[in-house]
């Protein structure tokens, strides 16, 4: 920790360092990554720190003997003065994130605020030094910080504890006597102390960019208050506010312990937004263990599910999604990296949001693409699922296209991979066909074939969708299913005709149509359930001629020619 004298940022605190030399370090505008953050007033990083350009090479000497290769610094600021510099460097071979700035941020309001208090208390010593005549106004002070301290401590044992912001509320209503709520991001009230005539929801304004400091807040009653009110802050971004309504302490006093409490409440979300992120991260790894592992990764994936809760039985359809044109939302409007990534996760969270009863077991980003794993959802329960996403995305960003895509439902996870192959193809017909909209692999029919990979064209499936069913019916019953759909073919669809070459009644022939529509779900009087097992039977003919030893081979030169 550098602080600022003068020109310069002088180090007042370092640990790790090997070198005398760096516990001494001062440095002016420019100089170093420090020195580069005192000029800018914006947090600066390196990924090399020997290599990189966009820094001088004042203090490359010293990098060398600690061995420095990554360097991040952040800004301290107090009241909007840059006070000093929070830096942190690694000796290893790494690259440090916006994740890592964010709760550098963070973690320098932190010292800006201990540093801020430190100072407090330095400038009441050096009253009670000089000012003796003020004897009873210092009192009062020393009782402030005793309180102030004792209030820090109890609030420190209630976040170790784990327990959550309703018990911090509660902490800080029982040691100050006085009314608090905690609100959220969107200004709804969260927890709450020390009365009931608090407001359930803080105005869009002051929520959206709570400034420190007393404020009127409206109460339940129609009655207005004094409020002392401070943004929360987790991983750099404001993610909700404290208010606190006293009965009889003073400013000074609400000022202070105002900054602690809303620390106390930072600690606690980031306490929890680490288990919840590492909770995600977990699923999200056995989501892509489950879609690219080996067969044992998969199996081994299905347990951990099973321990995290998650439910992997009945019909799995794998769901696949693509933002289509947010690169070009992003480039219109002028959006960062941050900005793009963070409406990618909010479109994920939606998701998330919208499925919560409809059986969606794990889901996941990558770039720009949704994956899930749906359990026991049939067609129209995902179309559904669809639709609703499309229409909350639609009210947030009406420019913003979701293409989606559907596998077929497979009942074991080590199908899965195969499952994620059928989503892509489906989603692939879904873009070149259908603009935004869902598609279900097993409504592609042809069309899937001609979209698959090359290396997973999946004809095969195709083939025993259709003529599957009439091979086992042929088998089991001694039946001539397949044949009797060869010649009714053969014969240009016409009934008549096929029954003659038969030699079956025409009343046959119509209950053999009649029992294949029932066993495929083909619907022969339809140009393109026609052409569908027109093409499946002719495939079968070429690919499996064992399974089908009525197979004519006229036919098939035929079919060829």
């Amino acid at each position: 920790m550098l602080l600022v004298e003068g020109d310069e940022v002088a180090m007042r605190s370092c640990v790790g360092n090997r070198a005398v030399e760096t516990a001494r370090l001062r440095m002016r505008r420019g100089q170093g990554v420090a020195g580069l953050v005192f000029l800018t007033g914006e947090p600066a990083k390196v990924d090399n720190y020997l290599e990189d350009e966009t820094i001088s090479d004042d203090f490359m000497f010293l990098a060398e003997k600690e061995e420095t290769l990554s360097a991040l610094a952040v800004p301290l600021r107090l009241q909007g003065e840059l006070i000093g510099v929070l830096e942190v460097w690694r000796r290893r071979p790494s690259v440090f994130s916006e994740h890592h700035v964010r709760r550098m941020v963070t973690l320098a309001d932190f010292a800006t605020i201990a540093i801020d208090n430190a100072r407090l208390h330095d400038r009441q010593a050096t009253a009670v030094e000089q000012m003796k005549e003020t004897h009873d106004a210092l009192e009062q002070q020393v009782a402030l910080l005793a309180r102030s301290s004792n209030l820090q401590q109890k609030l420190l044992e209630t976040v170790l504890a784990g327990v959550g912001l309703p018990a911090i509320a509660r902490t800080v209503a029982t040691e100050l006597d006085c009314r608090i709520g905690i609100y959220g991001p969107e200004g709804g009230l969260i927890a709450s102390c020390g009365g009931r005539t608090l407001t359930g929801k803080l105005p869009a304004a002051m929520s959206a960019r709570t400034r420190p400091g007393r404020q009127p807040i409206s109460l339940t009653d129609t009655s207005v208050a004094t409020a002392w009110l401070q943004p929360i802050y987790a991983d750099g971004d404001q993610v909700g506010s404290v208010a606190l309504i006293p009965d009889e302490h003073s400013a000074e006093m609400m000022d202070v312990v105002a900054g602690e409490v809303a620390m106390a409440c930072s600690l606690t979300l980031l306490r929890e937004h680490a288990a919840s992120r590492a909770r995600t991260e977990e699923l999200e790894q056995v989501l892509w263990d489950l879609l690219q592992g080996s067969v044992e990764h998969r199996i081994a994936a299905r347990a951990r599910a099973k321990q995290l809760n998650v439910t992997l039985r009945g019909d799995l359809r794998v769901v696949y999604g693509r933002m289509d044109n947010l690169e070009d939302i992003a480039a219109e409007n002028g959006w960062d990296t941050s900005q793009t990534d963070r409406l990618r996760r909010e479109i994920l969270r939606m998701l998330r949001g919208v499925d919560a009863y409809r059986g969606v077991s794990l889901s996941a980003l990558r770039g720009d693409l949704i994956t899930a794993i749906l359990v026991n959802g049939d067609r129209a329960a995902i179309k559904d699922l669809v639709s609703d996403l499309s229409t909350a995305v639609r009210r947030e960003w009406p420019q913003l296209q979701l293409t989606w895509g559907v596998s077929r439902a497979h009942v074991d996870v080590v199908d899965l991979p195969s499952a994620l192959n059928e989503a892509k193809t489906a989603l692939s017909a879904a873009r070149r066909l259908g603009g935004e909209n869902v598609f279900l692999y097993e409504e592609l029919g042809i069309v899937r074939l001609l979209l698959g990979s090359g290396d997973d064209p999946d004809l095969q499936t195709f083939v025993d969708e259709v003529t599957g069913p009439l091979i086992t019916y042929d088998r089991e019953n001694n039946g001539a299913l397949v044949r009797t759909l060869r010649a009714f073919f053969a014969a240009d669809c016409s009934q008549r005709v096929a029954a003659e070459r038969l030699f079956v009644h025409y009343k046959t022939l119509r209950y053999r149509l009649e029992q294949i529509k029932q066993l495929t779900g083909l619907d022969l009087a339809r140009h393109e359930d026609r052409m569908r097992a027109d093409f499946a039977l002719r495939l079968l003919q070429v690919t499996r001629p064992g399974d089908d030893e009525d197979g004519d081979v006229e036919d098939v030169r035929h079919w060829a020619e």
